[in-house]
């Protein structure tokens, strides 16, 4: 299982990193996670025809750094596009139609676009993955998402609240070999006893905030686990 960091910023873009988004590598099958980079681009200068490769997405929550290229998963991904509401449906065949693709959409019926139940909801035979609701924004829903493949198990939190709050107890409640954590919306110094009290591997650092990872690094003899701060272009393998 490798890890794709295709973006790794935050909702306002800084230089070097794209928007949030992520691939996962398991079995030679792609999965996106968020959809906020230029996906299409990044993974054809990868030699990699997303259409060919990327077996799904799913989307953590409907802010555009996260889901600002999420149409072009309807061309691009095989099998589903998986947005956090059902509501989102009709949104995003509403934003085909203002886009003037319709006939795209229409003529390549291959992705089909569903939403995100809580709990398990997506079993390929190669990965499980499993919603569990956040509460990073004041209407609609969102999730982090609990994947299993090749005999691992990794979460990715999504956006968080303020508070800190909504960090998934999961992330108590089982073992991870790594936990993909957003950088940008709570307080450290609050969140690193979750942390401490994770059952994980390693601590992955994405949508990151340049104010933040200093605040860590400051931290870091605090900090129980091994972690690292992503970048754009960086593959990890779990």
């Amino acid at each position: 299982m490798k890890v794709h960091f295709l973006g790794t910023c935050h909702g306002v873009q800084e230089k070097g990193r794209y928007l949030t988004c992520m691939m996962l590598e398991v079995n030679d099958k792609l999965y996106l996670i968020d959809a906020g980079a230029p996906f299409v681009y990044l993974l054809k200068n990868m030699d990699i025809i997303p259409r060919e490769r990327l077996e799904a997405a799913f989307i953590t929550h409907m802010h555009g750094d996260h889901a600002l290229q999420a149409y072009s998963c309807v061309f691009n991904v095989k099998n589903a596009l998986y947005l956090p509401e059902e509501s989102d449906i009709q949104g995003m065949i509403d934003l085909i139609w203002f886009m003037h693709c319709e006939w795209a959409y229409e003529h390549n019926p291959h992705c089909e676009i569903k939403s995100v139940s809580e709990g398990l909801f997506y079993d390929d035979g190669n990965i499980k993955v499993t919603a569990i609701p956040t509460k990073h924004l004041a209407r609609g829903k969102s999730f982090a998402y609990m994947i299993e493949g090749e005999g691992k198990r990794i979460l990715f939190t999504g956006d968080l609240t303020d508070a800190f709050i909504d960090y998934p107890k999961e992330a108590e409640e089982y073992d991870f070999d790594a936990i993909v954590c957003e950088l940008t919306h709570f307080d450290v110094e609050t969140a690193i006893p979750k942390f401490n009290n994770s059952r994980t591997k390693r601590m992955l650092f994405n949508h990151v905030r340049d104010d933040k990872v200093a605040l860590l690094e400051s931290n870091k003899e605090k900090m129980k686990h091994d972690y690292y701060i992503t970048n754009d272009g960086d593959v990890i393998e779990i």
